[in-house]
């Protein structure tokens, strides 16, 4: 029984070391991040911009959900289909 007193160290050195396929990657996920937080700002922005927001976000976000299945679950179908 091998004993490692340092279990989570070996994860930055062994197959590359901390970045194996470069910064490239990296960034590349920075940017998909920004663009995901920045749909979930956006409502925000809407929500203050809105005359009675308590009303009108409930529906838009109700509607939100319609249109992803619509738009990317029923394509997925008719591209798999």
């Amino acid at each position: 029984m091998r004993i490692q007193p340092d279990p989570f160290f070996p994860n930055f050195t062994d197959h590359g070391g901390l970045f194996p396929n470069g910064f490239w990657a990296i960034f590349t996920t920075m940017i998909l991040v920004n663009f995901s937080f920045q749909g979930t700002e956006l409502v925000g922005v809407a929500a203050g911009e809105s005359r009675e927001p308590e009303k009108t976000v409930p529906v838009a976000l109700r509607n939100t959900v319609w249109r992803i299945l619509i738009f990317f679950i029923l394509a997925i179908f008719v591209l798999a289909g």
